[in-house]
Parts: structure tokens; C-alpha cells; sequence
């Protein structure tokens, strides 16, 4: 009688252990329909062809009938982004940039006295534009060199030097100089022959070209 009292009360004492610990779960119904929040291995395969997609863009299929292979696998995934690297080199990346362990070279030197100051990158060379004075000039023959300020000119820029004194009445008549056409005259003495003996004393006068004291 004793022994059943005792089981009775230790069945009792489970019973209400296993009762206390009784968690209610709530309800089991979806707050709603399930959205897509992440990338599929498909996006990022997509991605070395340069497609690229919005983050939770795509729908959740339903459950199929069967199961059927519908994704890219981490293999393909992998082979499209190392034939993508496979075509890369140093000399396709700018200078100055890192990426796959490729340091780009392209645009040559980095050096900006050698870069365009207009260039992406800028440099310091200026872009000549309108009119420009020259820095200097030296005569060479029937040739002026005038050498121009430094700069990148684009062929439509222009390089000039003033003189006051290269104007038409300053050219022989008939002569044209750089688009100038000359006005200057002078009396032609070439046929002339008097002699020095022929001009009274201190008395001057151009004979041949030449101008002679009498």
C-alpha cells in the first residue's frame, strides 16, 4: 500500500513538471506571402556578362511537380568569373587602378606635365585655344620660326607676333609678305648719269641707287 502511494505521487509530480513546461506556440498562419531578399547564384553568374539585377527582383517560384536543376551552380558560376579575369591584363586597366590582381598601365605616364589638363585624370598641359603670343622667334632664311607657348593645340588654335612696322606702306609695292601686299614706291635712278663733278658743292643727289655729295 505504501509502495503505491509513493509511485501514485511521483506520477502526480511528473505529470505536473511536464505540465508547467507546456509552451504556447501561437499561430502557425505565414504573415504573408514570402518575398525573394537575396541574390541567386544566377544573378551573380549574370554577372560576367555584365547583367546585373535589383536585390529582391526576382519572384519565388511555386513547388514544382519535380524537382529539376534550375539554377547556376557554384562551378559555373566560378568558370564565368575566371574566363571574364582570363581576359583582363594591365594594359586594359587604367594606370593608377588595382583589380584582380591586375595594376592597370593604360594612358602610359602618370607623370601630369604628360597629361591633358582636361583630361578625366587631369594633368597640367594646358589646352591652347584662340589665339596665342609667342614666346620667341629667329629668323632661318626666307623663314620665321616662332616658337609658342607650351600646351596641346588642337589644330584650330593659333600662334601669333605683332610688329608695328609690318604694315603695306613698309613693303615695295608689289610684294606681297605673309598676305601683306606692299604700297611703297620709290623713284627708279638706275638710268640716271651724272657724276659727282656734275652736283654743285655740298649738294646731293641719287644717282644709280646711290646717293652722291656735289
Amino acid at each position: 500500500m505504501f509502495k503505491k502511494i509513493i509511485t501514485t505521487t511521483v506520477f502526480i509530480s511528473v505529470f505536473f513538471l511536464v505540465e508547467a513546461t507546456y509552451v504556447y506556440a501561437g499561430s502557425l498562419t505565414p504573415p504573408g506571402a514570402p518575398t525573394n531578399t537575396m541574390y541567386t547564384l544566377t544573378d551573380i553568374f549574370n554577372l560576367s556578362t555584365g547583367a546585373t539585377t535589383t536585390l529582391g527582383s526576382g519572384a519565388i517560384p511555386s513547388t514544382p511537380v519535380s524537382v529539376t536543376a534550375s539554377f547556376k551552380t557554384l562551378t559555373e558560376v566560378y568558370d564565368a568569373i575566371v574566363t571574364q579575369i582570363g581576359s583582363l591584363s594591365n594594359a586594359k586597366i587604367a594606370r593608377g587602378i588595382t583589380a584582380f590582381g591586375f595594376t592597370g598601365t593604360l594612358f602610359g605616364d602618370t607623370n601630369a606635365s604628360k597629361v591633358l589638363s582636361t583630361a578625366i585624370y587631369p594633368g597640367t598641359i594646358p589646352v591652347k585655344i584662340a589665339d596665342n603670343a609667342v614666346t620667341g622667334g629667329t629668323v632661318s632664311g626666307t623663314s620665321i620660326l616662332l616658337t609658342p607657348p607650351t600646351g596641346y593645340y588642337d589644330g584650330i588654335a593659333t600662334v601669333s607676333t605683332t610688329s608695328d612696322v609690318f604694315i603695306s606702306s613698309n613693303i615695295k609695292s608689289g610684294v606681297d609678305i605673309f598676305g601683306v601686299t606692299g604700297s611703297y614706291t620709290s623713284l627708279d635712278t638706275s638710268d640716271a648719269t651724272a657724276a659727282i663733278s656734275d652736283i654743285l658743292l655740298s649738294k646731293t643727289a641719287y644717282v644709280n641707287g646711290s646717293k652722291i655729295t656735289g
